[in-house]
């Protein structure tokens, strides 16, 4: 379990909090809640030494365009680093899509899948939860 994980993760649910009882308004917390999805999304596949590429940003089919991005010092035409197992298995249960395929299954030798911000708010929460064990 990461600190860095456990604070983004934090973050997203103060801001949510914080709209509620109305100290920020929707613009604010939209932007809030973007980053602190992709940092939360960051930090956890640090978790299973997966990079992502930055920055992360919720595109305008409300989807997070989530790609490993290549190890430190490989050469430009080695390719990405695949998502792993692990990685993979968590993306998984909350609909990803890859290519055109909305719902599919993450494989561990994928690098890219786009994912709905609110799929990747469920994600976010359910690793928590389980870190916290909630």
């Amino acid at each position: 379990m990461t600190t860095k994980f456990i604070t983004a993760a934090t973050k997203l649910m103060r801001i949510r909090e914080q709209f509620d009882c109305g100290a920020i308004n929707a613009v604010e917390s939209n932007r809030a809640r973007e980053t602190a999805l992709a940092d939360s999304l960051k930090y956890l596949a640090a978790e299973y030494a997966v990079a992502l590429e930055y920055p992360l940003r919720i595109n305008g089919q409300g989807e997070f365009r989530i790609v490993a991005r290549r190890s430190v010092g490989q050469p430009s035409s080695f390719g990405a680093v695949p998502f792993g197992e692990n990685f993979s298995t968590i993306l998984s249960r909350h609909r990803p899509r890859t290519e055109t395929v909305a719902g599919a299954h993450s494989l561990s030798e994928n690098v890219a899948c786009y994912m709905s911000h609110f799929d990747v708010e469920a994600l976010v929460r359910e690793q928590m939860a389980a870190r916290l064990h909630l």
